[in-house]
């Protein structure tokens, strides 16, 4: 009808966020971010953060001063008997007292790791004392964790959406385009080399043509053009090249020539303006030229025929 849009004619999104696909990953997306990435996200950041805030207060409280006072830092103690200072893989932040001291337990990790266990130890904290040092590099070190940003696992997802909208766009602009020409039934149709090869299947000669190289074939690592192969059982059929002058037509016979003197067959060439017979004429291999205006063509005469005397 006039003044109204057919289908196809549509906005390219009205077939790509409406589909299901688009739906399904919407869905994904929105599970992932409200039940796994937020929590865990939450959860990293009151271990790592909560106990970086509180280095850093006891930092710059002695370490940063010019004072020599105690503080009281967690502990861990190794399977070997070796005191270290907790890192943020050691311990999971625990729920404040009611005085809003830091309450911790030793993680999964840890336990997994043979720590034997956890506590606060009162040390001297001043400039030059070891303690000093050691808090630096665990501030130093848990502020690269926390650097790390958003795992790969979550960044799946989220990546998975524009990707899923290239997608359904490429598939609602097929589908447009069969909607506006419709589907052919019988009779010719024309293809690019991809296609032909995808519905035939050959394996036989080919034609090397100009069309473009495909993504699959950069993943799959092929190089070069697409060939375009039958398949052999229909090697014997008629070729049909069609084109103007200089579109290529010998190009496609020199190639298929090339192929057959590489597999070691014959092929009887109507040549008469001599275009093939300097490339491909090799009488050391037995090839024979029908000519009787060319001194290279054989003696024969029709009498030679003649098998009996009647």
């Amino acid at each position: 009808m006039a003044g109204k849009q057919s289908w196809a004619e549509k906005r390219w999104w009205r077939g790509t966020v409406f589909d299901w696909m688009g739906v399904l990953l919407v869905l994904l997306f929105i599970f992932v971010l409200a039940f796994v990435s937020v929590p865990f996200l939450l959860f990293r950041h009151t271990v790592t953060s909560g106990l970086q805030d509180y280095y850093l207060n006891v930092y710059r409280s002695t370490c940063a001063t010019g004072e020599r006072r105690i503080a009281a830092l967690p502990y861990v103690l190794q399977s070997n008997g070796v005191r270290r200072l907790a890192s943020s893989a050691d311990v999971v932040v625990l729920p404040p007292t009611p005085s809003a001291s830091l309450r911790l337990t030793l993680s999964k990790a840890a336990i997994a790791s043979r720590v034997k266990g956890l506590q606060f130890v009162r040390v001297s904290a001043w400039r030059t004392d070891p303690a000093c040092a050691e808090l630096s590099r665990q501030i130093q070190a848990n502020a690269v964790v926390n650097r790390r940003g958003i795992p790969w696992w979550m960044l799946v997802p989220v990546a998975a959406i524009p990707i899923g909208i290239a997608m359904g766009y490429a598939r609602h602009r097929r589908a447009a385009k069969k909607m506006r020409r419709g589907q052919t039934l019988r009779g010719s149709e024309l293809l690019s080399a991809a296609q032909f090869n995808r519905l035939k299947r050959g394996d036989g000669v080919g034609f090397s043509t100009r069309d473009t190289i495909s993504i699959r074939s950069l993943l799959l690592g092929r190089s070069g053009r697409e060939v375009l192969r039958v398949a052999r059982r229909e090697e014997s059929s008629h070729f049909l090249l069609m084109g103007d002058t200089g579109t290529g037509k010998s190009s496609l016979i020199r190639q298929l020539l090339e192929q057959i003197a590489d597999r070691g067959e014959a092929a009887i060439v109507y040549d008469p303006a001599l275009e093939f017979t300097p490339q491909f004429y090799e009488p050391e291999r037995g090839d024979q030229i029908l000519n009787p205006l060319d001194t290279r063509m054989p003696y024969w005469s029709p009498g030679d025929e003649v098998q009996h005397r009647a």
